[in-house]
Parts: C-alpha cells; sequence; structure tokens
C-alpha cells in the first residue's frame, strides 16, 4: 500500500506472528499509506501457518505448523526460521526497490528511510532482520518475540532440549537477540 498523493515516501514493512498469513496485515499497510508510509507485508514462510497463508510455497507448507522450527544438526538451513528470515531479507529488498508500485502513480519510496515493525515471530524477524541489514534500516519496533530465547522464554526448555552442538548452532545462527547488537536504526 502507499499514500494517494504524489511523491516520495518512507518505507515500512510490518511482519505478521506466528501462525498468521500477510494478508491479515492488509488493514495495517493501509493504514501506514494513510500516514505517509509506503508499506508491505510479505509472508513469512515457515512461521505462517501452512494450512492458510496460500500465498506462499516451499517445504514448509507440507508440514505441520512449527514442526521444523528448531533445527536438524547444526545446518541453520534445516529450520523454518530460516526460510522467514530470509523472506523478510527479500521483502525488505522489495520494499528498498519499490518494483511493486503502480507505473504511473508518481509514488517512490525514500530508500534512505526504511523501517520494519513486527509482533511475536514477526517482532523476532523485525530484531532479526535489523541486525543483519545494519544501517539500511533506520526504524525498527519489535513488540514481543525480540530474542535471547535461551534467558527466559517459552523456547528456553525447547533449547535444552536440543543436543549442545545444536544448541549452539540455532543460538549462534537463529537467535535475533544475537544480532541485536549490530541494530543501528
Amino acid at each position: 500500500a502507499y499514500p494517494a498523493q504524489k511523491g516520495t515516501y518512507p518505507g515500512v514493512m510490518a511482519l505478521h506472528g506466528g501462525g498468521q498469513r500477510a494478508d491479515l496485515y492488509e488493514n495495517r499497510v493501509k493504514t501506514l499509506a494513510k500516514a505517509g508510509y509506503v508499506a508491505i507485508s510479505p509472508e513469512l514462510p515457515g512461521i505462517a501457518n501452512p494450512e492458510t497463508a496460500v500465498n506462499s510455497d516451499g517445504m514448509w507448507r507440507s508440514e505441520a505448523y512449527g514442526e521444523r522450527q528448531l533445527m536438524s544438526g547444526d545446518d541453520p538451513k534445516t529450520s523454518s526460521i530460516y526460510e522467514a528470515v530470509v523472506a523478510a531479507l527479500e521483502g525488505f529488498h522489495l520494499l528498498q526497490e519499490g518494483t511493486f508500485l503502480q507505473e504511473g502513480a508518481g509514488v517512490t519510496v525514500d530508500k534512505t528511510n526504511l523501517g520494519i515493525c513486527g509482533v511475536s515471530w514477526g517482532g523476532y524477524t523485525s530484531t532479526m532482520a535489523a541486525g543483519i541489514l545494519q544501517n539500511q534500516v533506520k526504524a525498527v519496533f519489535s513488540e514481543y518475540g525480540s530474542g535471547f530465547y535461551d534467558m527466559s522464554s517459552w523456547w528456553t526448555d525447547k533449547l535444552n532440549s536440543l543436543p549442545a552442538p545444536a544448541r549452539a548452532a540455532w543460538l549462534d545462527n537463529l537467535d535475533a537477540g544475537r544480532r541485536a547488537q549490530y541494530i543501528t536504526a
């Protein structure tokens, strides 16, 4: 969604929570557009519910929700959370380029003023993406789900049940809190 008036506007990527899907954020991106932002909400495979998120594809679609959120061994690519992070990074670059904007609308994205917001797994992904993208992100807001899951969270017991090498690999590669130190927003 984008403002009705021609011009250059800051951009915001709004990330859905766990078990949700991108189209549930339609009103949120429209509200952001009315407030003067170009806004998108990409589907986050691996975080979205495979039974209801019909606009995305991948191996996660054939699995029960949450089945692969941990990892097999020490390879982060075996986690569905990895897929969600990749989708968020791709969504951010789509926002940055503005190629989805309707031709002739006279609206462009201010590539120097981009933000990310999200709730729950979307909050986790906001933190993770902002830490990876560093100075490309000017504002980030994570509502519930920012990382450090080994310290005190619903995830602590799940992580502690992993063999030590797999637990360390998940925390090093997929815990958003470990990326927070790189956030410049």
